[in-house]
């Protein structure tokens, strides 16, 4: 058997061990190879050392020749006399009824969402799943191209910093003072508030709420992307009844004048 990016590569049944570093821990795992419909039982877990060395024992369930996907690691760390239990992070299938479709990891008691499943048109992204907090939505999570909806439920998510984290045509429902709002002003994307939506702010062109250097920038990308008609009346800041660079430059004036 290999190791490689952490992965388990196994060419024929049997048994051996695989050493992992992880600062001053040594995890000395024991690996056990399958064959195809073996019955697996749970692994054991001992305690090599009473410091900073650990022994795990890992089994793994493979089909002839390939890399293993399905392996649970555990330690137990034995340090002055306490033991604390801790978990290598692992990939799992959501299990709450209104998350069941998405792939997670948890970090620290807090869950991360990884994937999407492809069929899935209208998701919704909970504020916790199994009573841990929905902290974090990692890029291209929600990139699935038949996605028409993403639902936020935490207005504090941290989304992925880029465009391929949520589909492009995908419609974002989130809290107005929210991390989903940010991103779909941002990335240029539908958003749909769950509250109430402040009253209009004359010049603000973006949607969030105030007027600032990036309602002028907004106003000049969509002039010269040809989507004027998309923006709010709102963006309207000089009152002539109609968008155009002249808002734009009005904005900037009055930001440079320290009116606004």
């Amino acid at each position: 058997a290999t190791v490689n990016n952490g992965l388990v590569s196994a060419v024929a049944e049997g048994e051996t061990v695989v050493y992992a570093i992880i600062g001053d821990t040594v995890l000395k795992c024991n690996v056990t190879v399958y064959p195809e419909g073996a019955v697996i039982t749970a692994p054991a877990v001992t305690t090599a050392n009473p410091t900073t060395s650990t022994t795990v024992t890992t089994q793994t369930s493979v089909s002839g020749t390939g890399v293993s996907d399905n392996e649970t690691t555990s330690s137990t760390t034995k340090v002055s006399g306490t033991t604390t239990s801790t978990a290598t992070e692992v990939t799992t299938t959501a299990s709450s009824d209104d998350g069941s479709y998405l792939d997670i990891k948890e970090n620290n008691g807090k869950v991360i969402i990884v994937n999407c499943d492809e069929l899935v048109v209208n998701v919704v992204i909970p504020a916790a799943i199994d009573g841990k907090i929905v902290s974090e939505v990692s890029q291209y999570a929600l990139s699935g191209k038949d996605i028409e909806t993403v639902k936020f439920e935490n207005p504090d998510v941290k989304i992925a910093d880029s465009e391929t984290t949520i589909s492009e045509d995908a419609v974002i429902y989130g809290y107005w003072e929210s991390t989903a709002h940010d991103y779909a002003i941002k990335y240029d994307r539908e958003f749909v508030s769950l509250d109430d939506v402040p009253d209009e702010v004359t010049g603000d062109a973006n949607g969030d709420g105030e007027v600032s250097v990036r309602d002028a920038s907004t106003i000049a990308r969509f002039l010269a992307e040809q989507r004027i008609d998309e923006l709010p009346l709102s963006a309207d800041f000089n009152g002539d009844g109609e968008v155009s660079v002249r808002d734009a430059a009005a904005i900037a004036a009055a930001l440079a004048k320290g009116k606004i």
